[in-house]
């Protein structure tokens, strides 16, 4: 038995595999010896990294690093590639500086042996400032979980007073929040 209960499945969240223009990675290959970041253990992106790793038999070297941290990672040189995983556009994403929109790009993310994990997807061009053309990737379904061991009616109390207040907001949230509030819903 699991200790984990989903309380609301949200969406999904896409998979970025970000470089720099001038790198030569134009595909998953292409990443076989390079230091690519994948998160903190802590974090999705790291999970989500290293299942694409094992299952395309990638041989780049893992380099834990903090999501905030990529970018400028990236760009000094620290690392060649990153992988970020979240519901799009991503707003780390999104409000990039200019030197940074500039030289960087997305590339395609295709291997077979992922299909068994992920749904294939295609983030259109202008998904992002910088995203000129459309590239496929994958996607993945993200919920909000709770570990119930030691759970307290306290505990549970809360929880229904935060579905039952983003259930009667999930209107505004799909009107004005961001866009990933469109594939929620309380059918379940």
């Amino acid at each position: 038995q699991s200790n984990y209960q989903v309380i609301l499945p949200l969406g999904k969240e896409d998979i970025h595999l970000i470089t720099k223009k001038n790198s030569g990675i134009k595909t998953l290959a292409d990443l076989n010896g390079k230091r690519v970041g994948v998160g903190q253990t802590d974090q999705g992106t790291y999970v989500t990294s290293l299942y694409i790793k094992k299952l395309t038999q990638g041989k780049w070297y893992d380099v834990t690093i903090a999501i905030d941290n990529m970018s400028s990672a990236l760009m000094d040189g620290y690392i060649d590639a990153f992988f970020m995983v979240g519901a799009s556009p991503m707003g780390k994403l999104s409000n990039l500086p200019q030197e940074i929109s500039n030289a960087i790009q997305l590339v395609p993310i295709q291997h077979d042996s992922l299909n068994s994990l992920y749904s294939q997807i295609t983030l259109k061009a202008n998904t992002y400032p910088w995203l000129t053309v459309d590239v496929p990737t994958f996607s993945l379904g993200y919920a909000l979980v709770t570990n119930i061991s030691g759970e307290t009616q306290a505990d549970r109390d809360k929880y229904f007073e935060l579905l039952t207040t983003v259930k009667n907001n999930i209107a505004k949230l799909k009107e004005s929040g961001h866009p990933a509030w469109k594939d929620v819903h309380f059918s379940f």
